[in-house]
């Protein structure tokens, strides 16, 4: 059996954890600044986000040369400022439909992937 076959069946079924998680959450009870803040701080050093860059960065560049950067960091720069600004405006009335849909996303994409791994598996 293919090792990395396993890790299908480990990445849905943490996805669908994390799906259950966020729909749990409630809103944090710091200031808009802190939580920008402390968001940003973990984005910042977060070893998934490096190890995202090291590996799957450097494969998006090499594949579709160095003008997909400004493109990519133009709708980071984008994200990370346009989604927080509507949260921080509309947040309360958003809070329980960005979990949901969160939730929605994340339980998709967990049986999906948890899925993709069984039948893998399976046709060996």
């Amino acid at each position: 059996m293919k090792i990395r076959y396993i890790f299908y069946i480990i990445g849905g079924t943490f996805m669908i954890w994390l799906a259950f998680d966020v729909l749990k959450s409630k809103l944090s009870s710091r200031d808009r600044k802190a939580n920008y803040i402390v968001g940003l701080t973990m984005g910042l050093t977060n070893p998934f986000q490096i190890t995202w860059w090291i590996t799957s960065g450097l494969f998006m560049i090499q594949e579709f040369g160095l003008l997909i950067v400004p493109g990519f960091f133009g709708g980071i720069i984008i994200w990370i400022t346009l989604f927080p600004f509507i949260v921080n405006r509309y947040g309360k009335g958003l809070s329980n439909i960005i979990r949901v849909i969160s939730f929605i996303i994340l339980i998709a994409f967990g049986i999906y992937i948890l899925l993709k791994g069984f039948f893998l598996i399976s046709h060996l």
